[in-house]
This record gives C-alpha cells, sequence and structure tokens, in this order.
C-alpha cells in the first residue's frame, strides 16, 4: 500500500504529465494554425496573379478565397484582418454581379451576411443591420424564383437581423423577423425535418429569450417546451451533435420556472442540464466547464429561495472554482462570471438566507 506522500508524489507526476502533454497539444495546434494561413495565403496569391491577367475566370476565385480566409481568421478572433477580406470579397461580388446576377448574387450575400456578422460581434449595430438588410433583400429575391435553393437563407438572415434587434431593444422587430423567419423554418422542417428541424428549435429558442426579457412567460415557456421536444428527439438519433443545445434548453426553461416560482420544475431541469454539461465537459473542459458553472450558480439561486442553506453553498462553491478555472484560462471572458460567483458565495456565507430566484441563460 502507498504512503499518503508516495500517493501524493504519484499523483503529481501524473498531472505534471497530463499537464505536459496538454502544452504540446496546444504547440502542435498552434503550428497547425499557422500553416493553414500560410496555405491560404499562397492559394489567395496564386489566384491574383490569374485573376490580373484573367479576371472573368479568376476573380470569383479571389472572392471566394478571401471571404474563406475571413471566416478562418474570424474564428481565431482576428476581426481587423476578417473585416478586411470580407469588404475585399463583398467588393468584388458586386462587380461581378453587376454584369452576372444569376452566378453571383447569392455569393455577395453570403459575403455581406458574414460581414454583418462580425460587425455586430464587434458592436458596430448600424453596418451591421445595413449589411443584413441588404443581403436579407438579395435573399428575399432570390428565394421568389428559387425558393427550394434560397428559403432558407432567408430565414437565416431574418434570424440574425432578428437577434441584432433584440440586443438593441427594438423589440417588436425582433419577434416580426423571429416569427417569419420561424414560419419559414416550420415549412422546410415539414418537408424535410432531419435537415430543419434543429433550425426550428433554434429560432424557438430566440423568440423565448426575447420573450422571457419581455415578461411575456407564458409565451416563453411554451416555445423553450416546444424547442425542447425537438432536441430531445433529435438527442435520442445524434446525442453528439444535440446534447449542447439541449443542455442549454433545459437551462434557458428552467429559468423561466424560477421567474414563475415554479422552483420544483426548475430545480429538475438544471438537474439535467448539469447532468449532460458534466458529461460534455469531462472530455472537453475548456468548451463546457463555464456552462457547468453556470448551471451550479443557477442552481444555486434555487437551493437559497427554497431554503436549502447547505445545498446553495455547495453549488455556489463548485460554481466559484469552476469559473476560477475558466477565467485563468480567459480572464477577459469569464472575469465576470467570476466575481458573481464570488459575490453570491459571500452573500450566502454572511446571510445564510436570500430571495433571488434569477438565473444566467445560456
Amino acid at each position: 500500500m502507498k504512503t499518503g506522500k508516495a500517493s501524493r508524489a504519484a499523483g503529481l507526476k501524473k498531472l505534471l504529465a497530463e499537464t505536459q502533454s496538454e502544452a504540446q497539444e496546444v504547440d502542435a495546434a498552434k503550428v497547425v494554425e499557422r500553416l493553414a494561413i500560410r496555405h491560404k495565403q499562397r492559394v489567395l496569391a496564386i489566384y491574383r496573379r490569374l485573376a490580373a491577367k484573367h479576371p472573368e475566370a479568376f476573380e470569383p476565385d479571389v472572392a471566394m478565397m478571401l471571404n474563406n480566409a475571413a471566416n478562418f481568421h474570424s474564428r481565431l478572433q482576428r476581426p481587423a484582418e476578417a473585416e478586411a477580406e470580407y469588404a475585399e470579397a463583398a467588393a468584388i461580388y458586386r462587380r461581378l454581379a453587376a454584369a452576372h446576377p444569376e452566378e453571383h448574387e447569392a455569393h455577395l450575400a453570403t459575403t455581406l451576411n458574414n460581414l454583418a456578422v462580425l460587425h455586430g460581434n464587434t458592436r458596430r449595430v448600424a453596418e451591421a443591420e445595413a449589411e443584413y438588410g441588404e443581403a436579407l433583400a438579395i435573399r428575399r429575391k432570390l428565394a421568389v424564383a428559387r425558393p427550394e435553393a434560397f428559403e432558407a437563407d432567408v430565414a437565416a438572415t431574418l434570424n440574425n437581423l432578428a437577434l441584432l434587434h433584440g440586443k438593441t431593444a427594438r423589440r417588436a422587430e425582433a419577434e416580426a423577423e423571429y416569427a417569419e423567419a420561424l414560419a419559414i423554418r416550420r415549412k422546410l422542417a415539414a418537408a424535410n425535418p432531419e435537415a430543419y428541424e434543429a433550425d426550428v428549435a433554434a429560432t424557438l429558442n430566440n423568440l423565448a429569450n426575447l420573450h422571457r426579457n419581455m415578461y411575456r412567460l407564458a409565451e416563453a415557456e411554451a416555445e423553450y417546451g416546444e424547442a425542447l421536444s425537438i432536441l430531445r428527439k433529435r438527442v435520442a438519433a445524434s446525442p453528439g451533435a444535440f446534447e449542447p443545445a439541449l443542455a442549454t434548453m433545459l437551462n434557458n426553461l428552467a429559468i423561466v420556472h424560477g421567474d414563475m416560482l415554479r422552483l420544483a420544475e426548475a430545480e429538475a431541469e438544471y438537474g439535467e442540464a448539469l447532468a449532460i454539461r458534466r458529461k460534455l465537459a469531462a472530455s472537453h473542459p475548456e468548451a463546457y466547464e463555464p456552462d457547468v458553472a453556470m448551471t451550479r450558480f443557477n442552481l444555486a439561486l434555487v437551493f437559497e429561495k427554497t431554503g436549502r442553506h447547505e445545498e446553495a453553498l455547495a453549488a455556489a462553491r463548485e460554481s466559484l472554482e469552476t469559473y476560477g478555472r475558466c477565467a485563468e484560462r480567459n480572464p477577459a471572458q469569464f472575469g465576470g462570471d467570476l466575481e458573481d460567483a464570488r459575490a453570491l458565495l459571500k452573500r450566502l456565507e454572511e446571510k445564510g438566507t436570500g430571495d433571488g430566484t434569477g438565473g444566467n441563460a445560456g
């Protein structure tokens, strides 16, 4: 039998090995990332040279490569580079679409939508709105002639525009846009549920978030509930793809039930969401530990409201500990959540009881 000292030494050795392995993986990922960037730059340079001699043949390839490079830079959180690439691609597609709209308008709309997403994420709301509006107008026109090809794009742009309007407190516009997107996606899902039911659930979730923020809780509950039913069915067929969304929907429905003081239902939904998120975090901690922390935070509030002080303390402590790890990895993103968890634990420790029921949507 190992002594306690030997056991701790073995544990430290294992932890060191795991840490070194993770560091090596990070280094390898950075090398692959640099190689991918260089590869895209070289391909783009080739197409630029070809387009200089044969613009009609190769400018579409330049624009496509620029859009792809912008998508890549956007995922890497390099917005300035992504913006310049999207803008150049859009300028090329505008010129091409003026001469051959049937060939290039769809690509112009896609690039405008991507640029709008970027501008929305960087809080340049007026630019994002204009770009979504132009993309939507193009896609509506294309959908008149070919609904089977472009109605899904119309719905996607409406959903994105509604998200933007919801964030800027233009709730009536957002609600109308979500409603139109939902109607399109319901129609598409009726014909092809496997392809479009998840989009119906996503739009229901967004509309429910809006209605919850407007204190229209009965509508929000119904929308979350319908989305949850869809996702349960999708998880049964493909758990790996839909379990994260199922956990999010359970968390959001629990928040509404907390707001409605239906705390037993809220607790059960948070519990189910937590079980899913713990399982996901076991294999992908960076991606899912923030969700575990959030769900434990929300459960602490439910336990506080129902007078279960020790359970509330345990949940708050775990939330704080987990947010601490998240903030170590990304202080800018999780520093605020860490402070919220610290404040909750301090209140529970000082007062013993409380009266909050809210929650964090996610």
